[in-house]
């Protein structure tokens, strides 16, 4: 595990040296490791966290109390504070809806035929959120799963969006 997550750290940092990139993922225990590699290295990446609504790490990073709420993006997002977690690693955080999820994967299927899942989708969200914020920035997104195992969630989302519509 250790000599996997060197190998893609590595990785990602001769593939962007060190220019300041805007990194996005969506959980914050990669975030951590490879957040103290790169500063190791000297990168001057920033690094942000696409977490989604009713998940606590935002208002946890923001200082204010946290309540947990349901959410239906999977795998990312938390409803408890681990101990890994240092304040420190993570320049911002964006609370990313259920529908900017959904809408960020309808988009890149329909528009670069990029099948991404869920939580990928909230890092695209981010992403979009982050470009409207500093326009000039670039950007690198590390998205974790694609979208085949939810099918069938994209499906009911597009039923409901449908219904809605009349």
């Amino acid at each position: 595990m250790n000599i996997t997550c060197k190998k893609n750290n590595i990785g990602v940092l001769n593939l962007i040296g060190t220019t300041p990139v805007v990194n996005i993922l969506t959980s914050v225990y990669p975030e951590m490791g490879i957040h103290k590699y790169f500063r190791e290295k000297g990168s001057q990446a920033r690094f942000i966290v696409a977490d989604p609504i009713g998940s606590i790490y935002q208002q946890y990073f923001s200082g204010v109390e946290y309540h947990p709420v349901p959410w239906s993006i999977e795998g990312i997002g938390s409803n408890f504070i681990p101990g890994i977690i240092k304040k420190d690693a993570v320049d911002d955080i964006y609370a990313i809806s259920d529908e900017e999820a959904f809408s960020a994967c309808r988009f890149t299927r329909y528009h670069d035929s990029i099948d991404i899942g869920l939580s990928s989708g909230a890092v695209v969200a981010a992403a979009i959120k982050e470009i409207h914020k500093n326009p000039k920035c670039k950007i690198m997104c590390i998205s974790p799963d694609s979208g085949e195992r939810y099918i069938s969630k994209f499906q009911q989302q597009d039923i409901k969006n449908e219904k809605n519509k009349h």
